[in-house]
């Protein structure tokens, strides 16, 4: 299976403060605190592609997630064993992604392959700047005009996940990437715990997603529906806005009144008088950026386009750079899909150390695990 990733603005240079560690042996390398075993070099035996190992990006119980090249191009790529407990969770989220791949949309996370090499399973995926979690462990909160482009992304991203009848069940700055020249422009990840609705009428059922962004129906056996990703989405525009969780100090807490009718009708209790997201990009918090990009059709997130597959002989090879270079030459990126982890904040001039904050993966569509 072979598919097409698309470009990147390039990234602004970050000097960082330690290394990210790069392999250079040619023996295999032990992941940490992993089950998966970790190669130099992996190969999808149906194209002929190599993923060549760069480094890795984090470890844990759900395999590992690396940095690789494959044909001149930045990637990330997911490894997890092919064991009775992973492979049905692995299964789903390609079926999930090879789906979005139909109609591709700029604010969904671009999935390049999927393939088995030895014993182990393996996605590949594009890469991004860095996690909206990242970001707000760097400044807490964002300025207005950045909140505001950010939450509109993100809401356009749900709102073709709904279109296609596919309900994401853990949206949260964690599972938001940003990518871009300003790393403004919004992609949505990680899709191990989504579920299609096209066959289901009652809805979903099943606790999961992460406990602070779980609306209140999805507790308990009761069946719910798409209401439960704007609830989500809420809380994560309060995040954004207000710098801290909901229950941290109360809508009350949001000086932007715009920003407070938003997030009171995005998370309203009530499941019937929650907004949809639709309606929820009509609110007036994202007029005044509407009219903005309208008159400034550069600031808007038309960067982002399909390019050939990396993994398919004959194409170009271009190097598409969305990485950072320091003068040492390390090369800096990344947060992936597939598997749920944050990394440690990326202020401005500075990389923090790696730190794995959560993991979780779904084992069938209405038993899907819980987060911690």
């Amino acid at each position: 299976m072979s598919l097409s990733l698309p470009s990147h603005v390039p990234a602004p240079v970050i000097t960082p403060t330690e290394p990210v560690p790069v392999c250079t042996s040619t023996e295999l390398v032990p992941a940490p605190s992993s089950s998966s075993r970790q190669f130099t070099r992996y190969r999808d035996w149906s194209t002929g592609s190599t993923f060549e190992y760069l480094g890795t990006i984090a470890a844990g119980g759900f395999g590992c997630a690396l940095r690789v090249m494959a044909r001149n191009r930045f990637l990330a790529l997911k490894v997890c064993a092919d064991t009775e407990e992973k492979k049905p969770s692995y299964d789903r989220e390609v079926a999930m992604l090879s789906m979005l791949k139909k109609d591709w949309h700029p604010n969904i996370i671009a999935f390049g392959s999927a393939f088995k090499d030895r014993d182990q399973l393996c996605v590949s995926l594009e890469l991004a700047n860095m996690s909206l979690e990242d970001a707000l462990r760097a400044t807490n909160k964002l300025d207005v005009k950045s909140a505001k482009h950010i939450a509109t992304g993100i809401a356009r991203g749900i709102s073709h996940l709904h279109g296609h009848q596919i309900l994401h069940r853990d949206i949260k700055p964690e599972n938001i990437l940003l990518t871009g020249a300003f790393s403004k422009h919004a992609i949505i990840s990680d899709f191990g715990l989504s579920i299609s609705l096209k066959d289901k009428p009652m809805g979903a059922r099943g606790e999961c997603g992460t406990m602070r962004y779980r609306a209140p129906e999805m507790m308990g056996k009761n069946y719910y529906s798409y209401p439960v990703d704007v609830y989500a989405y809420g809380v994560t525009v309060f995040r954004v806005v207000g710098g801290h969780f909901p229950e941290q100090g109360g809508h009350v807490q949001l000086t932007n009144m715009e920003a407070k009718s938003l997030v009171d009708q995005l998370m309203h209790q009530v499941v019937g008088l929650r907004l949809d997201i639709d309606k929820a990009l009509e609110h007036s918090f994202f007029q005044v950026l509407e009219a903005d990009q309208k008159s400034n059709p550069s600031s808007g997130s038309g960067s982002k386009r399909p390019l050939e597959s990396v993994t398919n002989h004959g194409h170009d090879t271009k190097r598409a750079r969305h990485d950072y270079d320091n003068d040492n030459g390390d090369v800096l990126e990344g947060i992936y899909d597939s598997v749920h982890i944050s990394f440690s904040a990326r202020p401005v001039g500075q990389v923090h150390s790696l730190e794995v904050v959560k993991v979780t993966l779904a084992v069938d569509d209405d038993h899907a695990c819980s987060s911690i």
